[in-house]
């Protein structure tokens, strides 16, 4: 415990502080990555449905 007692409050704080942001970074690019993917699904989604149009008609 003596290495714990031996941080200062500021440096602890400055150490969760970039924590937080590092956490926050991963949440935000791990959502961008969700709806990056889920705009994908749509997309194909919405092409399959087109060919499927254009194939009755041809």
């Amino acid at each position: 415990m003596s290495g714990v007692s031996g941080v200062s409050s500021n440096t602890a704080a400055s150490l969760m502080q970039v924590l937080d942001d590092s956490m926050k970074s991963q949440t935000d690019m791990a959502e961008k990555m969700v709806k990056i993917a889920t705009e994908e699904q749509v997309q194909a989604q919405q092409l399959s449905l087109i060919g499927q149009v254009i194939d009755r008609y041809v």
